[in-house]
């Protein structure tokens, strides 16, 4: 999943409301550092659940029709039809979860797709990040931050070397596989380069 600081800071929060409970955190970072903004698929997944917890309400604190959101029953799911209508509601109880036997994870097949990641060429000051951190620390969770592997031909990085001067605990995996056979496209594996990353992160666990 594409997921920002934003939604990283949240989840985190979200955990700790919950009592939900780890020995150990690992939070993947890259390209979306420097991000302020939302990933759409959490902003559709929490918003049945907006007047849930403060925590989730303050998700949505920055979002225009926010009051719309909170206060109108029907108004997020007739904004959102597509995703969060009646009809696809209903056959969601009738489908068979996809992820039962797979604990959330979907292989993608075959290589060769020219798409072709571009970093950005420096870190920005972001005061999430900095709240994560923060948030961490104080509830005595145990983290490490990691960048997985990008292709060989990703632009700009030099990025990935930044990242590291900004956390305390920072796993840098983006040159560890180098066979571009093992890439769906610029950033995501495909299922034999996701096996194969899943034995070096293992092993580094190890370590």
């Amino acid at each position: 999943m594409d997921a920002k600081p934003k939604d990283i800071l949240t989840l985190l929060k979200l955990t700790k409301f919950y009592n939900i409970k780890s020995d150990s955190i690992f939070v993947q970072t890259d390209y979306y550092y420097n991000s302020t903004d939302k990933s759409n698929f959490l902003y559709l997944d929490m918003l049945p659940y907006i007047q849930e917890n403060s925590i989730i309400k303050s998700y949505y604190y920055d979002e225009k029709d926010y009051l719309f959101l909170v206060y109108f029953p029907f108004y997020k799911y007739l904004k959102n039809s597509s995703k969060l209508g009646m009809r696809d509601l209903l056959a969601a109880l009738f489908r068979k979860n996809k992820f039962d036997t797979t604990i959330g994870y979907e292989p993608l097949y075959g290589n060769g797709n020219t798409w072709q990641r571009i970093l950005p060429t420096s870190v920005l000051n972001n005061e999430i990040n900095k709240e994560t951190l923060q948030f961490m620390k104080t509830n005595g969770m145990n983290y490490v931050f990691f960048t997985a592997p990008f292709r060989r031909d990703t632009k700009n990085l030099n990025f990935v070397s930044q990242l590291r001067n900004h956390y305390p605990v920072f796993w840098d995996f983006s040159t560890s596989i180098t066979e571009s056979n093992l890439f769906k496209n610029g950033y995501h594996l495909n299922h034999t380069g996701a096996k194969e990353f899943s034995i070096i992160f293992s092993n580094k666990i190890k370590d």
